[in-house]
């Protein structure tokens, strides 16, 4: 491994560039905002009876932008050609997945959270949500406790994750 892969490597570790984004939900905060909704698959971490991972949140319209981004839409055709299924069965998933990743689309916020699968249960951890600048740097700390919603998204989310243990 060259130098410059090893110093690339370091850098990447723990960033956003090595997320692996993943689409699990949305929701509309408002009658004009839709947000969509991300779980970083490559942070997925399964301890102690519980899993904790990086979500994120995008602003659909953001997403919508890099529509046209030759990246985005080669990437999804790549994926799709390989045969990957995304985690949630959507037509757009797949695309959306990877338009996450694209540096135009912004985090709204970013959350650490911890669901506990036997006990149907999920708080955050910690995390940031973003100024009117888009700069993540409006931190928030643990959340309480809470149930996990028949239908809601933490409920798409549980199923993925607690899956994979």
């Amino acid at each position: 491994m060259t130098l410059m892969a090893i110093i690339a490597s370091c850098l990447c570790a723990g960033n956003a560039c090595c997320a692996d984004w993943k689409y699990y939900g949305e929701f509309t905060r408002t009658s004009d905002i839709k947000e969509v909704l991300f779980y970083d698959a490559s942070s997925v971490k399964n301890s102690n009876n519980s899993i904790k991972l990086w979500v994120k949140i995008v602003a659909y319209a953001d997403i919508v932008k890099c529509m046209e981004s030759k990246t985005v839409l080669e990437k999804t055709s790549e994926k799709s050609a390989d045969g990957y299924n995304p985690p949630i069965t959507k037509v757009s998933a797949v695309y959306l997945g990877e338009a996450a990743k694209d540096p135009s689309v912004k985090s709204k916020a970013e959350i650490l959270y911890q669901l506990v699968c036997n006990e149907n249960k999920f708080r955050k951890i910690s995390g940031a949500a973003a100024d009117k600048n888009g700069v993540l740097n409006q931190p928030f700390g643990i959340s309480k406790w809470e149930d996990i919603a028949p239908e809601s998204n933490a409920e798409n989310l549980a199923k993925i994750v607690c899956g994979l243990k």
